[in-house]
């Protein structure tokens, strides 16, 4: 967190090149782990199984600053087509490590705001699991670019730091965990995304 402030303070000693910058629609899927995710013992004890496959849909936008790497911002949305939906905003830095022609590889690392919902059963009168969180989510990637676009290959990795969860029998019905150890689970794992930019790549960086 606070290595990610230093770089975004960092960035406006560098010029951002408005020239070089992009937007564009994302695709992805969490690959480990494959069942997601495992529950504190309360939503155990509830009876929520563990969600087996998902989709992530995500809306980007890059802005570089000149020789360095890029501010980056992403909304996503997950879900898995029944029980499993989630909402995501993080903002973040992506160092350039390899700058060569039409290739970039970068390393970057975000910060955001999340919340996930899992239903007993689809649909949405049923008892649900809701959970509030702040994501910490690191990538690696590839672009190649030509005058227009950037095509985009990720790696990710993602941690949920959970700020609140609550079992809910209905919308005005919920309530948290008793006590830590019954709150205790892990939201978190890694996963790959592809995105297409639209912009402007065509400096001669």
């Amino acid at each position: 967190m606070i290595s990610l402030l230093l770089l975004l303070g960092a960035a406006p000693a560098h010029a951002l090149d408005i020239s070089w910058w992009g937007v564009g629609p994302g695709f992805g899927t969490r690959v480990v782990p494959l069942a997601y995710p495992v529950y504190p013992k309360t939503a155990k004890d509830a009876g929520f199984e563990q969600v087996e496959g998902n989709f992530e849909f995500s809306m980007r936008a890059v802005a570089y600053a000149d020789k360095v790497g890029r501010i980056a911002l992403r909304g996503g949305l997950g879900g898995n087509f029944g029980t499993w939906g989630s909402q995501e905003f993080t903002v973040g830095w992506d160092q350039l490590l390899v700058r060569d022609g039409t290739l970039q590889l970068l390393l970057g690392v975000g910060v955001g705001v999340g919340h996930e919902r899992t239903y007993a059963e689809a649909g949405e009168t049923n008892p649900y699991w809701d959970v509030q969180y702040f994501p910490v989510r690191a990538t690696i990637g590839g672009l190649l670019r030509d005058k227009w676009r950037g095509y985009e290959l990720d790696l990710w990795g993602t941690w949920h730091v959970v700020g609140k969860q609550e079992l809910c029998t209905t919308a005005d019905d919920c309530e948290a965990p008793p006590n830590v150890a019954d709150s205790l689970g892990f939201y978190g794992g890694l996963g790959i995304e592809a995105t297409v930019f639209f912009g402007s790549f065509a400096s001669a960086k």
